[in-house]
């Protein structure tokens, strides 16, 4: 077990502890994805970080060789790269034709710009586009501490008016009082984490009466020393108090963990067996941010017998 998170993994270090589950590469990283394929699970992710905001064809190129090698691409465009509607239009419509892209980042600037890059979300929200090519959520992500709701407000308006699901990432590094700016301020209908909210009693309650949808990331909050154990974590008592919550891996090289970890730490230290399993499963589908024919669709593969 990790005492302390290991650096971001890139393809310029590929270690064998990857959990074989994702990497990042650049556009003129290709080269090396015969090495990456070796490293990682068929089908995983491959982020494709965008270096030179001019340098669309090589972020295709790459899109192209990573799908060559059965892995799964997911192109990057940071909002502030993008310069106008038109712009991005381009932009999604070049990875359209590249055949299927389940995800594309269009933020996540990361710590030096978590502001201007909601800024430049909200000139994107405004044109329409994003809702109108497929993205069906918006949500912030990263340390609570650096920026309050409020920053952020005018984003989330628009994502909401727009029909977009929301999530926000509070409870972890923030403690409870970010679940409850997050609930008060901005609403979201998922928490990333907000595993904290167990130190106030009337805050559980709360998610529990309005059914806010806790995505739990175990591995990851012991690997950064929020409780010094899985024993110690409060997964069962959110679940006990009557929060909807899920499993989720965080980021899986980061926490050398993985989807199914996280369900098999659920087993072994919090005791829940295959219906409790099933069960957040199902959260997990009905709280995702998909159309109804999907959802039916992922819930009939659930197990009949523990539905």
């Amino acid at each position: 077990m990790l005492t302390k998170p290991l650096a971001y993994a890139t393809v310029d270090a590929v270690p064998e502890f990857l959990g074989r589950m994702s990497v990042e590469i650049t556009a003129k990283q290709v080269d090396k994805l015969p090495l990456i394929a070796t490293r990682i699970h068929p089908g995983a992710e491959v982020f494709v970080a965008l270096i030179d905001p001019a340098d669309l064809e090589g972020q295709i190129a790459a899109v192209r060789a990573i799908r060559q090698h059965g892995l799964k691409p997911v192109p990057h465009i940071p909002a502030r790269f993008v310069h106008g509607r038109d712009d991005l239009a381009r932009r999604l419509e070049a990875f359209a034709r590249q055949g299927r892209v389940e995800r594309v980042l269009v933020l996540g600037g990361g710590a030096k710009h978590p502001v201007g890059d909601y800024r430049a979300a909200i000139e994107l929200l405004e044109t329409g586009l994003l809702q109108a090519n497929g993205i069906t959520g918006f949500g912030m992500a990263g340390d609570e501490r650096q920026g309050q709701p409020e920053d952020f407000l005018r984003a989330f308006e628009l994502a909401r008016e727009a029909g977009l699901g929301i999530t926000v990432h509070a409870g972890e590094f923030g403690g409870p009082e970010s679940v409850a700016a997050a609930l008060e301020v901005l609403r979201p209908s998922r928490i990333g984490h907000g595993v904290r909210a167990i130190e106030d009693p009337a805050l559980v309650a709360r998610l529990a009466d309005e059914k806010v949808v806790l995505e739990c990331c175990p591995g990851s909050n012991v690997a950064l020393g929020l409780y010094p154990s899985f024993d110690a974590h409060p997964f069962p008592s959110l679940l006990a108090a009557g929060c909807k919550a899920t499993l989720n891996s965080d980021d899986p090289p980061y926490f050398q963990t993985s989807l199914g970890r996280e369900y098999a730490i659920a087993r072994e230290h919090f005791g829940l067996g295959d219906k409790q399993l099933t069960a957040l499963t199902r959260t997990a589908i009905e709280a995702a941010f998909l159309d109804k024919k999907t959802k039916a669709d992922l819930l009939e593969r659930l197990p009949a017998q523990r539905r």
